[in-house]
């Protein structure tokens, strides 16, 4: 949920004082921090979110660290844990919600925590976390507020990493640009006349202004376009329909899911020879023929932004969410040409990037 929502609904709840609540609400922090005695305090999170990744054992682990950051974040040790389950019963194979629990379970005993328990629900959307606590002494707390200039900023991922999701989750690139995409896949293959749209059930893709303004670049172009959806980590039935569909290239959905399941979707373009376009690079880095969405670098510097402004005592809730302003194009040359494709030279000149 963004920032600035949250913050909207915080604001309605009356503040929360006691004397052994050290770190509460108010401070945004990761974390929440309550005294038990003069040299102990009990540091508590929950964290969980969907998978940015293929592999379930590996989505497992990055889920269990993500949420045992947030008590190191605090300068605390974690001492137990309680699995977080939404799980689409009905849609996914139970196999999956082991290998993803057993990855989880791998990432505890790294930690030395203990798994105590869990809860799940039956959720549409694959979600996994874990609730931790920790302990530390009330004099060693570490808040976002004590931040200093020279301290040491220690990242455990890839800054720009939250950005990048959250951008594609939000869809705040804009519709024009996803008709760009459009455009600028027909300029690759021009001969292209019938284009199959992959998108997420979830997300219901299909019917928001996004996709419109696909479909509305698709018919000033000429473009037939078929829609093929598809659940995460389930492509049987939308694979199937696109290789009956006999259309000559895949137009990939900029979303959460189509970005953690972006391996499957590129070996199947890549077996059936169909040349495709994404909303972020990573894709194309794998094989697939194009991208062009918000620039990486950028989100880069502009999160470094967000950060200095945090360092210098802003509220996190309290800072605007901007959208992507520099936008870039990548293609795969050596796609292209396992494909077969001659691209004109004119759209290689105009890339920022181009995998050779």
């Amino acid at each position: 949920m963004p920032q600035t929502g949250l913050a909207q609904v915080l604001r309605q709840l009356p503040p929360q004082r006691h004397p052994d609540l050290l770190v509460g609400t108010d401070t945004c922090d990761d974390a929440g921090v309550f005294r038990i005695s003069d040299d102990l305090a009990l540091v508590q999170t929950v964290d969980f979110f969907p998978p940015l990744v293929n592999d379930p054992f590996r989505y497992g682990r990055i889920a269990a660290a993500n949420a045992l950051s947030d008590v190191y974040a605090m300068g605390a040790v974690p001492l137990t844990a309680m699995n977080i389950v939404g799980f689409p019963v009905k849609r996914m194979e139970i196999g999956v919600l082991t290998e993803i629990l057993r990855g989880g379970l791998d990432k505890l005993k790294e930690a030395r925590t203990a798994l105590v328990g869990g809860h799940s629900v039956e959720d549409a959307e694959l979600k996994y976390g874990l609730s931790v606590t920790g302990i530390v002494h009330p004099d060693k707390v570490l808040t976002s507020l004590g931040a200093r200039a020279g301290d040491r900023l220690v990242l455990t991922k890839p800054l720009g990493t939250g950005i990048v999701c959250t951008a594609i989750k939000a869809e705040m690139a804009g519709p024009e640009v996803e008709a760009k995409r459009l455009e600028l896949l027909r300029g690759a293959v021009p001969r292209v006349s019938r284009v199959v749209y992959l998108g997420s059930k979830e997300d219901k893709e299909w019917r928001d202004p996004y996709r419109k303004s696909v479909r509305m670049a698709a018919r000033v172009q000429g473009v037939t376009l078929l829609l093929a959806e598809f659940t995460p980590h389930q492509f049987t039935d939308a694979f199937t329909l696109i290789s009956r569909a006999r259309a000559g290239a895949l137009f990939v959905g900029n979303s959460t899911p189509a970005f953690a399941d972006r391996g499957l979707i590129v070996d199947f373009a890549t077996r059936t020879r169909l040349p495709s376009t994404f909303g972020f690079r990573e894709a194309v880095e794998l094989g697939g023929l194009m991208s062009y969405g918000a620039s990486f670098t950028d989100n880069l510097r502009r999160a470094a932004g967000y950060v200095d402004k945090i360092l210098k005592g802003a509220k996190p809730a309290d800072l605007p969410i901007e959208r992507p302003t520099k936008f870039e194009l990548v293609i795969n040359l050596k796609t292209a040409k396992a494909l077969g494709l001659r691209i004109p030279q004119s759209l290689p000149s105009r890339a920022d990037e181009v995998i050779q």
